[in-house]
């Protein structure tokens, strides 16, 4: 389906067939109008979920805005190599998302994995917002939290949690100005990295133990080229074993697990 069609559907609150089947009767002047304002804001480089509101991620509807970063196909590494380690446990497990935006890795993994609880963390107090929106939608108020913080910040270190899993911001400062239009219409808090990248990767993994129960995994995800540094400095803190990369679908290594020793 064409992006045009997506958000004519999306302005009317029609499926995609009743646009040829039942066309004339469908486009009132106002809806139409509405319509060539999101095509305009679409063609200027403005995301389609932006417009839309709405982002797919594993099969589960989430709710975007443009203060949370737009799910993104590679994240499902992320969330299954999450899934792979659990193995089939179910409840009585605790869970950090680190920058959780719209929500959608906490939430997806807590639809996924029965009595699952989460607590995801974000610094923008509007992110959260559309998560817990997004954790209601999909009924798991009871057993996700969230908490508006930057990284560890305001948490006790008491070796809480079984599983913490992030997608922070991985761009280096100096690509910004090179990214798509489209990227650029992001909350830059969820893309810029600093540095080269690294910042907020290295601050998690130096972090991370303290808050991490014994035998508990650390998930992250990376930026291209970025995961031979990420378990060089995983190695390096004496902290984690069973370190493994998973590559995306472009095969490109995307995701770091480790587990606490």
């Amino acid at each position: 389906m064409k992006d045009e069609e997506l958000l004519l559907s999306h302005v009317l609150g029609c499926s995609f067939m009743d646009l040829y089947t039942d066309y004339r009767s469908l486009i009132p002047l106002k809806s139409r109008r509405r319509y060539e304002g999101l095509l305009f804001k679409r063609k200027r480089g403005e995301p389609l979920q932006h417009l839309t509101g709405s982002s797919e991620f594993m099969g589960l509807d989430f709710k975007v805005s443009r203060h949370t970063f737009i799910p993104r196909p590679e994240t499902e590494i992320l969330v299954q190599a999450v899934l792979g380690v659990i193995n089939g446990q179910k409840g009585g497990l605790y869970l950090l998302d680190i920058g959780t935006g719209c929500g959608n890795i906490a939430l997806t993994l807590a639809k996924f994995i029965p009595g699952l609880v989460v607590l995801a963390t974000d610094i923008s107090g509007l992110a959260l917002k559309t998560a817990r929106l997004n954790a209601k939608a999909h009924n798991l108020l009871g057993r996700a939290y969230f908490l508006n913080t930057d990284i560890f910040e305001g948490l006790f270190p008491r070796k809480s949690f079984e599983i913490i899993v992030s997608n922070p911001p991985y761009i280096a400062n100096s690509e910004l100005r090179y990214l798509p239009p489209e990227v650029k219409c992001e909350p830059l808090a969820a893309l810029d990295g600093k540095e080269e990248g690294l910042f907020f990767l290295n601050k998690i993994i130096k972090e991370a133990p303290e808050y991490l129960k014994k035998d508990g995994w650390l998930a992250l995800e990376v930026g291209w080229g970025q995961a031979g540094e990420v378990t060089k400095r995983l190695s390096s803190s004496g902290k984690f074993s069973s370190q493994r990369v998973i590559k995306d679908y472009g095969g490109i290594e995307r995701v770091v697990i480790a587990k606490r020793r």
